[in-house]
């Protein structure tokens, strides 16, 4: 992901071949509109199944929201900063939040743990 917005960015600046900025810059950048919804969804349904509707709901809100945003602000933004910024600034916005997920790893099964007598999990 991280990989994938610094390609595409400083490829679309600087005039690099087409094939990269494609197959290498949107690939690697798709991560973040195509698997990380999918981890999340993944991870309502093993842990909150009950809740797992309303947790789909938001992944889906959340990514639509995105690319609404994307696709609404990029071309103004590039025309007037170029590339490098608006790339950087949704690949920082990216991490950001992904970064959340280390969280979820060492304290996943702890807030869990908190959470295993509300109705969440009663179904």
């Amino acid at each position: 992901m991280i990989l994938g917005n610094f390609v595409v960015a400083f490829g679309l600046q600087h005039l690099w071949d087409w094939r990269v900025v494609v197959i290498i810059g949107f690939t690697c950048a798709g991560i973040q509109i195509a698997a990380l919804p999918s981890i999340a969804a993944t991870y309502a349904v093993d842990s909150y199944k009950p809740a797992a509707g309303s947790i789909f709901i938001l992944v889906t809100v959340n990514k639509n929201l995105w690319g609404y945003g994307v696709s609404q602000f990029i071309t103004p933004w590039v025309e007037k900063a170029g590339y490098v910024p608006p790339f950087m600034t949704n690949m920082s916005l990216a991490v950001l939040w992904c970064s959340c997920g280390v969280i979820f790893w060492f304290y996943g099964k702890r807030f869990r743990k908190w959470t295993a007598k509300s109705s969440v999990h009663r179904m």
